[in-house]
């Protein structure tokens, strides 16, 4: 076999390669950005959460207009076709992805993707999200993406980041406009569930109360990253995280106003709908276990405590 593999090899160089397809596509570049900022966090790879940075700031410099509009594909140094939903919704998941586990200040730019998905193409009639924006040329149908197949439909990315979103930034408004396309499509989603795999999980965070972390500590305390590792190494359905310095990302969600350090410690609060259980300083298993987030979702006991 060694001395055959040469032979085939010289063989194989003197046929016609196929043609090499080298585009660059901004929502599968998006969805590897999610992957990997995740990936990041939990096996806390700081090369792949690089990786990620270098990867998106190339999206947002590269295939982005100078008026701000999306672009979907890059090429031999040129950025062409106007992004479609899928395009803006799969950013949207990695924007948040990152103000997650990253940086707050991602919420910045993740509000104003949002907010440009919903004015370019939104369905004010039915609901959901359609495939080209209101600039795209006109078709005879305007075509509607709705069945996950090998990667989420655009209206399933937008359904689930647009719940994100809102649980982060407490404008209910997001919410809605998901809630609608879920309500919508219903019958559906009973009917043919393994068509709609990544839109179940939006169904779930919509019909169970949102659960927030929020923890506040320098981001260079150990301490700090010991408290996000308990989540951010965990699957917690429905959970969305922000993590941040005292005073800082306030003005960006509600999850980061009025929380202090407990005796000047890093700590964590743990929230349903933004009231709180008492805060936490210790990384312990059990303010972010399952179990503890199953009570809440079942009604179970809450010791709230509201900021004044």
């Amino acid at each position: 076999m060694r001395r055959t593999i040469p032979h085939l090899l010289e063989a194989r160089a003197q046929r016609l390669r196929p043609g090499l397809d080298d585009k660059v596509l901004l929502a599968w570049n998006a969805l590897f950005v999610r992957t990997l900022v995740e990936a990041a966090a939990a096996l806390e790879r700081t090369d792949w959460m690089h990786a990620a940075h270098e990867n998106v700031t190339f999206l947002l410099e590269s295939m982005r207009r100078d008026d701000g509009r999306l672009l979907r594909s890059w090429q031999d140094g040129r950025a062409g076709i106007l992004a479609f939903a899928e395009d803006y919704a799969a950013l949207l998941e990695a924007m948040l992805t990152l103000a997650e586990l990253d940086d707050v200040e991602w919420l910045r730019e993740a509000r104003h993707i949002a907010d440009e998905l919903l004015d370019r193409f939104a369905d004010d009639e039915q609901g959901g999200v359609f495939t080209t924006g209101t600039d795209a040329e006109a078709l005879i149908v305007r075509p509607k993406d709705y069945q996950d197949n090998a990667t989420p439909s655009e209206n399933s990315l937008a359904a689930s980041a647009l719940l994100r979103l809102s649980a982060l930034t407490g404008e209910p408004g997001y919410a809605d406009a998901a809630r609608r396309w879920l309500g919508a499509l219903a019958p559906v989603l009973a009917d043919h569930p393994t068509a709609f795999a990544y839109l179940l999980g939006a169904l779930d965070r919509a019909v169970h109360p949102s659960i927030e972390v929020a923890i506040v500590g320098d981001p260079s305390d150990p301490a700090s990253a010991d408290l996000i590792r308990e989540v951010a190494g965990r699957v917690l359905p429905g959970s969305v995280l922000l993590s941040a310095a005292p005073s800082v990302g306030a003005e960006l969600s509600p999850l980061l106003q009025h929380r202090d350090q407990v005796d000047g410690r890093p700590t964590a609060y743990v929230c349903r709908d933004y009231a709180c259980e008492l805060p936490e300083t210790e990384p312990t298993e059990t303010w972010v276990s399952p179990g503890y987030v199953n009570e809440w979702i079942s009604g179970g006991p809450l010791r709230m405590t509201t900021p004044e």
